[in-house]
């Protein structure tokens, strides 16, 4: 079959216990789910770059709260939160997906606000 495949016509016949049809965000949940009991242990969470990248921004941070150079300091603190979500998110038990949805977002206004304070 060529042409377009759309997703929701593939798997009709997911029903519940009661025989109902499943919802899409039912069957999304059920996904999450099942990747995330797959997920990797905390051995295998980050690549060796990005290791490198967390020492890195760990130094930086420290140096930066060592000047007293608050800039540094929230640029480097920004992504280490960003990096920290990924841990969240494997042991943060039930809210860990949200949890780490909002360390995301929260480090990324982080960021962008401690740009603005470094240029302005």
């Amino acid at each position: 079959m060529s042409g377009m495949h759309y997703r929701w016509f593939e798997e009709e016949d997911r029903v519940d216990a009661f025989g109902m049809p499943l919802s899409r965000g039912e069957i999304d949940r059920m996904e999450r789910e099942q990747a995330r009991a797959e997920a990797p242990d905390a051995e295998h969470l980050y690549t060796r770059g990005e290791k490198v990248s967390i020492v890195l921004a760990a130094v930086l941070l420290l140096t930066g709260l060592w000047t007293a150079d608050g800039r540094l300091f929230l640029i480097s603190a920004a992504f280490l939160l960003y990096e920290v979500r990924k841990l969240v998110e494997v042991f943060g038990g039930k809210q860990g997906h949200n949890l780490a949805n909002v360390l995301k977002g929260f480090s990324i206004v982080l960021f962008f606000g401690a740009f603005f304070l470094a240029f302005s």
